[in-house]
């Protein structure tokens, strides 16, 4: 297997250094290598990992091995350096060899390579080993906890000395390295003097000699001796080490005052005294044993105290002595214990281990126990107290979180179930005044139990009574609920009530198969916990009002929204229905407008559905007449039970209320309710606070209607009594906050001194944001010379000045407006009235019309082509055909029988000509108004090309040659004959119409399984590049067709057929070259079309 080597070559010869690398693979390496010629190199390659070993040549150019050797020492690697070199003297290799050069030899003895690579990477290895002994005895020797001393046999001279025996015996290193080794013993007290010295002598080592010794500071201590001879450098020497077990001693005499003192206080404590075996047995208890259990003392000692424990409580006493006998300190438990007279009696034992200091061996536990019988007794009245609190607590936190009752209920009830023994136990919530009853939770419910059924007992409930039966056996049952529970077994029976507010909301009963199964204590838990439902039902009955009002007041600030976001009166009186109808669920609803005399219908809603007319015309003694006239609401909660309505026939309710602004009523709404309905204050200032908004909306809706009718005469009225202004103030003021446009009042300086609403709705400024800000803030700046000029002007001339500028709004956005610009007096200073209207609309209006007159003047232009071109197309054939109709008429008898023929050749010919030319005409027509009819078929497509090409041959191509290739696969596809016939007779009759003389069109048809594709290509005019954007529209003709005949309409029809076969044409076309059209038709299933196949 190869050896890796990792080598760093020194050489600058690549043939040399290939005649290394092959001598060291063929030895079995592995070789992993660099090759480097200078110092940097070299520092760079050391630093950036570690070698095995470096091969150098001895001189490389301005670089040798001495320099090498060097960096070697400089970096501080410990690495093998073998010098190879040519023709270099025995003093070069001594001078080498001391730098610290490993092996020195000449290149041509290479064999001696291998050898003393394997030699020095030996060498190098035991260095290395040697070296970790080394520094792990130095770390072992100076981090050991026992203080050890190194001397010399011979001399007994300190050869080294650790930090922890310096510590030990209070000496500096220097104190102790001018001592000798014999000395020892005079450092410490031994039991038998020399006894150290005779075990060294007779076994060359001692072993753990107890002695005591002196700190230099005079204090005294214990430790344990022990010497070694051993061979350290080639001498032999001595280890010395002073383990301190001063501690261990001074524990040792404390554990035996303990012990003394121990006794006597167990002999003396009312606690039961006593210490155990690790197994639990006795060795020794206290005579507290006979005051609080009754056994003496031999009736212990001996026995396991398992065998007194309570049996549910062994497992707790188990897991604590496991853990102090697992190393816990002390241990704390509680537990029962059998006295001498059977009965348990409740104990708290602190327990804790006495263990061997040097083997941490487990020797006793010893424990002390006091009686906490009464203790107990205590807590578990406080655990019964703090179970009735944690209760109430857990009620009082599902009160916090705002639960649904229901589910507050069933956690009650289980919550209770844990701690009171029932059978059966239900919570009821009552709404008396409409007679509404719902349990919200039960369990192990009884049949035909139902706990409001006993008008007597809610009667009792009302007073906050519990009605408790703790054996109703003992009873004669009084109601049909009571006799269910007898039915089911049910002895003790408790309803408890569910009060708040003096109101009855609830009963809370519980019900056990036992007699008096409830104690007192239980029942105040009971009522306590009642009293607490009582809380979450009216919370939760609060909360549901409060939901409900916070929908109501949501949904009215929703409409006061959209009321105030519009001036359409339309849109605001639906706004209202839709509001009006769902706050209160109403069935239908309706809005009269009412201009002080007479009501007109606003709007109208019933069955969900929007309506253009009311149910019925309000009668003048009617409802909405009543409330019209006297602005006040009228309700009606069954109309049945009112004379207004006694000839009418359906039931329900209805209200009418006025929608009033100041004094002034400007309409009434009105809802009805299918069914008799109570309306109670809240739905009625619900309403009421809509119609406030509803009737400020239309008043506004009314009053915007009015300036807009009166916005041109306002204007003039500005512009020719500016003047009569300031007597005009308040209604200009109404007007101008009402108003759409953007009004701006300024000062002579041209400073913004106040502007309306609908300039902050439009610049998106809150109210007086622009104070004192010059008035071209609100243009874009290429607008601000033209609006300081008007601004002159208007000064100058005291007359109204009219510009379009770039408005900018806050946000720099812009739009074109129209702004009027007009002055008046103040006093000594005069003021400008800054009008601007948005004039986007208007704008783009202008652009539209401006592009359709265009559109407009290219069909005229169209038009004119067009008529030209087909008064051109029909008067040749025409004059054709008169001349050769007129020759046929006067000269028929002098004309031969092929003059003849060739007369009415001519007419036929100019006949098909001009029926072709109507029909493109038709054609296109047709497609521009209902489109092309599809018709697809199976057919020959090859035998209709031929036919085609045939017919285009005849009619055009008289000095033009037409190639045709159709391939095989073609013969039988599905197509419209008639669109693919007017496709080719187009594509075909164009190529040879724009070739030239003698020129050859090619006509090629190919099929796949996707799609037919057929190529027409001549070498004709071209059309022109500016003319190719437009060429499938209907007449248009390109430039550069001078007399040739066409009507501009067959490439229009040759795109629609293409089309109606869901297909595409494309074409390239250079001018004066030729053009190629390429048309894909896709392969149609005569099944999916459902089209008409032959035979």
């Amino acid at each position: 297997m190869p050896k890796p080597l990792k080598v760093l070559i020194l050489e600058d010869s690549p043939n040399d250094i290939l005649l290394l690398l092959r001598e060291l693979r063929r030895s079995g390496f592995d070789v992993d290598h660099i090759a480097v010629s200078t110092a940097d190199d070299m520092r760079r390659a050391l630093q950036s990992r570690k070698w095995d070993i470096i091969l150098s040549d001895y001189s490389m150019g301005g670089f040798d091995a001495l320099n090498a050797l060097t960096i070697v020492k400089e970096l501080g690697i410990d690495i093998p350096f073998i010098i190879t070199s040519g023709t270099v003297g025995e003093d070069t290799a001594v001078t080498a060899m001391k730098a610290g050069a490993s092996d020195f030899f000449a290149k041509d003895k290479l064999t001696r390579l291998i050898p003393a690579v394997e030699r020095e990477l030996r060498e190098a290895e035991g260095r290395r080993k040697r070296g970790e002994a080394e520094a792990s005895f130095t770390t072992v020797f100076h981090a050991s906890p026992i203080g050890i001393l190194i001397s010399r046999l011979s001399d007994g001279q300190v050869v080294d000395v650790n930090p922890r025996l310096l510590a030990l015996y209070g000496l500096s290193r220097d104190d102790i390295m001018l001592m000798k080794g014999s000395e020892l013993e005079n450092w410490v007290k031994l039991k038998q003097p020399g006894q150290i010295t005779q075990q060294l002598r007779d076994t060359g080592s001692a072993r753990s000699v107890e002695v005591e010794y002196q700190h230099a500071s005079g204090k005294q201590g214990y430790a344990l001796l022990s010497a070694e001879i051993i061979e350290l450098n080639n001498e032999t020497c001595m280890l010395s080490m002073v383990q301190d077990i001063t501690d261990r001693k001074e524990a040792e005499t404390a554990l035996r005052t303990s012990e003394e003192k121990f006794r006597l206080l167990a002999e003396n404590s009312t606690d039961m005294i006593a210490r155990l075996t690790p197994s639990g047995h006795f060795l020794y208890v206290s005579p507290a044993s006979r005051t609080l259990l009754g056994y003496e003392l031999e009736e212990l000692i001996g026995h396991s105290i398992y065998a007194l424990f309570f049996p549910d409580d062994v497992e707790t006493i188990t897991n604590a002595y496991q853990e102090i006998l697992g190393g816990q300190e002390t241990n704390t438990v509680a537990y029962r214990i059998r006295a001498k007279d059977g009965r348990y009696v409740w104990f708290e034992t602190i327990s804790r281990t006495i263990r061997d200091l040097e083997s941490d061996e487990i020797l006793e536990i010893q424990v002390a126990s006091r009686d906490i019988s009464e203790r107990k007794a205590a807590e578990q009245s406080m655990e019964l107290y703090a179970e009735r609190l944690e209760l109430l607590h857990s009620i009082d936190l599902a009160i916090l979180s705002a639960d649904q009752p229901q589910a507050i209920a069933e956690a009650v009830l289980t919550r209770l179930q844990s701690s009171m023994d029932f059978d059966s136990a239900s919570i009821t919530s009552f709404d008396l005044p409409k007679n509404q009853f719902m349990r919200l939770a039960a369990i192990a419910p009884i049949p035909n139990f139902y706990p409001f059924d006993d008008q007597s007992i809610i009667e009792l409930l009302r007073g906050d009574a519990i009605y408790y039966l703790d054996d109703l056996g003992n009873v004669a049952p009084q109601s049909p609920s009571e006799r269910a529970l007898i039915n089911a077994g049910i002895c003790s029976y408790v309803r408890i009530p569910l009060i708040s507010s003096g109101k009855l909301l609830g009963a809370f009963s519980l019900c056990a198969k036992k007699p008096k199964a409830f104690l007192l204590n239980e029942l105040e838990i009971a009522k306590e916990v009642g009293s607490q439902l009582a809380i979450v039902i009216e919370n939760a009955r609060l909360l549901e009002v409060a939901q409900r009002r916070n929908s109501e007041l949501a949904a009215l600030h929703r409409a006061s929204l959209q009321l105030t976001s519009s001036l359409d009166i339309e849109k605001i009186l639906d706004t209202v229905v839709d509001y009006a109808i769902s706050l209160i669920d109403a069935n239908d609803a309706h809005i009269f407008l009412y201009n002080g005399q007479k009501l007109t219908f606003g709007a109208a809603q019933w069955d969900g559905e929007k309506r253009d007319k009311a149910l019925a015309e309000p009668r003048p003694e009617g409802l909405t007449y009543t409330v019209a006239r006297t602005g006040k609401r009228l309700v009606i909660s069954d109309v049945n039970q009112n004379p207004v309505y006694k000839d009418w026939k359906w039931g329900g309710a209805i209200i009418g209320l006025p929608l009033r602004v100041a004094d002034e009523v400007n309409g009434v709404m009105s809802l009805a309710l299918t069914q008799p309905h109570q309306f109670d204050e809240h739905e009625i200032r619900v309403l009421e606070l809509l119609a406030d908004q509803a009737a400020i909306a239309i008043h506004n809706a009314q009053l915007y209607q009015q300036v807009r009718n009166h916005a041109k005469e306002l204007e003039q009225r500005v512009l020719e009594r500016t003047e009569q202004l300031q007597s005009a103030t308040d209604r200009v003021v109404a007007i101008l906050n009402n108003s759409s446009d953007s009004v701006i009042l300024a000062n002579s300086r041209g400073l913004i001194q106040q502007t309306n609403p609908g300039f902050n709705r439009q610049f998106g400024y809150e109210h007086d944001a622009l104070f004192n800000q010059p008035l071209a803030s609100v243009v874009a700046i290429e607008s601000t010379d033209p609006l300081n000029e008007s601004l002159r002007m208007s000064k100058r001339n005291s007359e109204p000045k009219r510009i379009e500028v770039v408005a900018q709004r806050k946000d720099r956005s812009v739009f074109p407006a129209d702004t009027l610009i007009s002055t008046f007096s103040e006093g000594d200073e005069w003021m400008v009235v800054y009008s601007l209207r948005d004039i986007s609309r208007l704008k783009q209006v202008e652009v539209e019309l401006r592009k359709a007159l265009e559109k407009e003047k290219e069909l005229n232009e169209l038009k004119t082509s067009f008529t030209s071109i087909v008064s051109h197309e029909f008067r040749t054939p025409l004059s054709i055909i008169l001349a050769s109709s007129d020759s046929l008429i006067h000269y028929f008898d002098r004309l031969d029988q092929t003059q003849r023929l060739e007369k009415l050749g001519n007419i036929n010919r100019q006949v098909q000509r001009l029926v072709r030319l109507m029909d493109d005409v038709l054609t296109i027509t047709r497609a521009e108004s209902v489109g092309f009819e599809f018709r697809p078929r199976n057919l020959d497509l090859v035998a209709l090309c031929h036919e085609i090409i045939e017919d285009v041959k005849i009619g055009y191509a008289h000095n033009i040659t037409i190639n045709f290739v159709g391939e095989e696969s073609c013969h039988t596809v599905v197509v419209d004959e008639f669109l693919f016939g007017h496709i080719l007779q187009n594509l075909s009759s164009n190529a040879v119409k724009y070739s030239k003389a003698k020129g050859i069109v090619d006509i090629h048809l190919s099929c796949s399984e996707v799609d037919i594709v057929l190529q027409v290509e001549d070498h004709g005019i071209g059309i022109p590049k500016q003319h190719q954007s437009n060429l499938f529209e209907a007449f248009r003709r390109a430039t550069n067709v001078g007399q040739i005949q066409g009507t501009g309409i067959g490439m229009t029809i040759v795109k629609r057929a293409v089309e109606a076969h869901g297909g595409t044409i494309e074409f390239t076309s250079v001018e004066g070259e030729g053009t190629t059209f390429i048309v894909k038709l896709p392969i149609i299933n005569l099944k999916t079309k459902g089209a008409i196949t032959e035979g």
